[in-house]
């Protein structure tokens, strides 16, 4: 099954970072939500499954609490 959605997403990886892999693709409250729950954090977070990283990349909303992103998907990690 993790190679099927692993394949899934390599198909449509470019398709993805072009629709979703910027901050300007969130929605203000699930930006609002995120960024609450990242407030809270103590610690190191390792966000795994990051996609093309648009949370915690360079203008992510959580990049300062981000020690490590990775994903299965290397295409989708190509995106970055």
């Amino acid at each position: 099954m993790a190679l099927q959605i692993t394949t899934a997403y390599a198909l449509r990886a470019t398709e993805y970072a072009e629709q979703l892999g910027s901050m300007t693709s969130v929605h203000p409250l699930d930006l609002q939500l995120v960024t609450g729950w990242a407030d809270r954090l103590d610690g190191p977070v390792i966000d795994a499954g990051c996609g093309p990283g648009h949370w915690t990349g360079p203008h992510g909303a959580i990049l300062a609490r981000v020690s490590a992103g990775a994903d299965p998907t290397p295409r989708i990690q190509s995106q970055r």
